[in-house]
């Protein structure tokens, strides 16, 4: 069980930050798209 909760965290951690470097480099565009 705490293999399996540990792997399902894994999974969760790397989606989350997945999803943050995802809106991160959106914003960075958005913000040098602006700017020109």
């Amino acid at each position: 069980m705490t293999v399996k909760s540990k792997g399902i965290d894994k999974i969760k951690l790397l989606q989350a930050v997945t999803t943050i470097v995802t809106g991160i480099i959106m914003l960075n565009a958005v913000l040098k798209a602006s700017k020109k």
